[in-house]
């Protein structure tokens, strides 16, 4: 038995050590409050490709554009469309200006963690997520900004840090979601700015 361990750690450190190190918080073309205090959003659109790949192999690396567990099985092209808007919307909810404004994201990668990289990992795994943003006059159309390239990736909890996370309700949902809201916030200059990069073993 303890052959055996000894082989599963093996094998988890050749796989990881084939996996990025060095992921970060960051985007282009930030704006500040003087681009958005007149601003009020109305619309958040928020498009998953169909051409992004999901998958729900329970292994430590799945190779797919969309990798999600934080919610029963299902379409997890949609369930990760509502996270991100509704971390939009709330992100969005301290500007009333008389601007009526739409978001327009589109997403790239949201990579989260399979069952079995929660458990078996330790002081590794990371939530990579990618998208772009644009601000729209919502009477006009015209774009407000330029299409901005976003990076949001962080730490995921795994082994007993998922679990007590877990037990006090700070799910990957929920600090997905969290991380999401602060991000499109710095983007918009309403937020501190949380840009910023990070070491660890992940996808």
């Amino acid at each position: 038995m303890a052959l055996g361990k000894t082989a599963i750690g093996a094998a988890t450190v050749l796989l990881l050590a084939s996996c990025s190190t060095s992921f970060k918080t960051d985007y282009e073309a930030g704006l500040s409050t003087n681009d958005t205090r007149n601003w009020r959003v109305e619309t958040v659109r928020v498009v998953v490709p169909d051409n992004l790949t999901v998958s729900e192999q329970n292994i430590l690396a799945p190779s797919a554009d969309i990798v999600w567990r934080g919610d029963l099985p299902g379409d997890r092209k949609y369930q990760v469309k509502s996270i991100i808007e509704d971390a939009a919307e709330e992100a969005v909810l301290g500007l009333s200006g008389p601007k009526e404004v739409g978001l327009f994201i589109n997403l790239h990668r949201f990579h989260a963690l399979s069952d079995r990289a929660r458990e078996k990992l330790s002081v590794s795994g990371v939530h990579n997520i990618r998208f772009s943003i644009h601000a729209f006059d919502l009477a006009s159309g015209k774009a407000l900004t330029s299409v901005s390239e976003v990076e949001a990736s962080l730490p995921a909890y795994t082994g007993i840090q998922a679990i007590e996370a877990e037990r006090i309700g700070e799910t990957q949902k929920v600090r997905i979601s969290r991380h999401i809201r602060q991000v499109i916030q710095s983007w918009m200059g309403v937020g501190p700015d949380i840009r910023g990069e990070f070491s660890r073993l992940g996808i």
